[in-house]
């Protein structure tokens, strides 16, 4: 009946809107609907990481209810958890991962990123039912080892890039327009472009800011302002290095990826007419 419940939604909210499902396949990628997604961040690496973790909880979960009825006890402490656990898992899977509001110019998009990490509270949940042993401990503290340990990597890394992105910034005069055209790592499902709206907090304009044009947020933009652009569509094309610089936007800066690496940063200033993908690493994405 739930099953039915959260189908007719889904159905319900594709038939009203336009709306765009996850391109994450259930079959190649089943960790992906089940909460441990929430470790997969960098690479590819995490994935590989995440998967084993899923296998190290079946694993536990397996167990506890062998031995749970080989003492032939009953199983209703995992009953209301299951069952929950179970729903989320479903509505991460049915319901569509971005949806277009005809009042908003931009969608409301990684609905099923978003719900998977309530998906893994609930799975701790779940996981709390389990009568704790001592390899349960040893098994989860060595995945929060070596997670904890690719995540002080990669962070090292952005940070390093934080700073380059403020060291540039702090050359130019107050109150520049600056946009960033910043890849992710490969295979990366963490987009870290903002890097460079943190570091121009109180100095500069980072002028490709979607929220303001996405009209969704209580700071909104209106055409013709020094500031950000009013235009989703041209915040959408700064991100993917497609944008066509106008006269009216001059001084503008850009800030963009110049080695192989991905992690060292240059500054130039964008002329009328030119893309400001034109210049500077511009991988083929092949993010999931």
């Amino acid at each position: 009946m739930r099953r039915l419940s959260l189908a007719f939604i889904s159905l319900y909210i594709s038939t009203r809107y336009e709306v765009h499902s996850s391109t994450v396949s259930l079959y190649n990628y089943p960790h992906s609907f089940s909460g441990v997604d929430q470790l997969d961040l960098y690479g590819t690496r995490y994935t590989l990481l995440s998967n084993l973790l899923l296998v190290f909880i079946l694993i536990c979960l397996a167990s506890d209810v062998f031995i749970r009825l080989k003492a032939r006890e009953a199983l209703t402490l995992y009953r209301v958890p299951s069952q929950i656990y179970v729903i989320a898992v479903l509505s991460s899977i049915l319901l569509p991962r971005r949806i277009f509001f005809p009042q908003y110019p931009a969608p409301f998009d990684l609905l099923t990123e978003r719900l998977t990490s309530v998906v893994a509270i609930l799975g701790c949940c779940l996981l709390g039912v389990m009568t704790p042993k001592k390899w349960h401990l040893a098994g989860f503290v060595a995945f929060a080892a070596v997670f904890f340990f690719f995540l002080y990597q990669d962070t090292g890394k952005v940070n390093h890039m934080e700073v380059q992105a403020e060291r540039y910034e702090r050359v130019l005069p107050p109150g520049q327009r600056i946009i960033a055209t910043i890849w992710p790592f490969p295979r990366s499902r963490v987009y870290f472009h903002h890097i460079v709206d943190r570091s121009c907090v109180g100095y500069c304009f980072s002028y490709g800011n979607y929220e303001p044009s996405s009209q969704q947020f209580r700071v909104r933009a209106n055409p013709g302002n020094r500031i950000v652009t009013a235009s989703g569509e041209a915040a959408d094309a700064i991100e993917s290095g497609e944008y066509v610089v106008q006269p009216g936007d001059l001084p503008i800066f850009q800030i963009f990826q110049c080695d192989l690496n991905m992690t060292e940063l240059c500054m130039r200033e964008l002329a009328p007419g030119e893309k400001n993908g034109s210049v500077g690493l511009h991988p083929v994405q092949n993010n999931r």
